[in-house]
């Protein structure tokens, strides 16, 4: 839901959407998700990416709630997904929308739905049973 609302002291969207235009044709939503989060995650220390000013923005947020803000901003059409041609295969990266630019310039408040992905059920090693105990 799209409303005109003056930005609160913290609107996800917009954070969003702002790291889509740091990071442009740069990172698809699973690496934008981690780097949103604060992870050390291979693909975001290997380049670097724990220096970007969004690195931990969202911190607070599970990656596949992320993955699902950012997912919904596609829905909206804010963002979309371009596919950079690097070496042999093509790479789905993302980049802001006309509709994301415009969005941003008028303040625009985005609400977004927190979904949760379905999770795995704990499985209790060795290591954890011994550091339970």
């Amino acid at each position: 839901m799209i409303t005109k609302n003056p930005l609160t002291k913290e609107n996800t969207a917009e954070i969003i959407l702002n790291a889509v235009i740091a990071h442009e044709r740069q990172v698809g939503i699973s690496t934008l998700a981690l780097i949103l989060k604060g992870s050390m995650a291979k693909q975001v220390s290997k380049r670097q990416l724990y220096n970007s000013r969004f690195f931990g923005a969202i911190f607070y947020q599970q990656i596949d709630t992320i993955e699902n803000f950012i997912k919904q901003l596609l829905n909206q059409r804010a963002i979309r997904i371009v596919n950079m041609n690097i070496g042999p295969f093509f790479t789905p990266v993302l980049e802001i929308s006309e509709v994301g630019k415009k969005l941003l310039e008028e303040k625009t408040n985005i609400e977004l739905e927190i979904k949760h992905n379905p999770t795995q059920p704990a499985i209790l090693t060795n290591s954890i049973k011994e550091t339970l105990n």
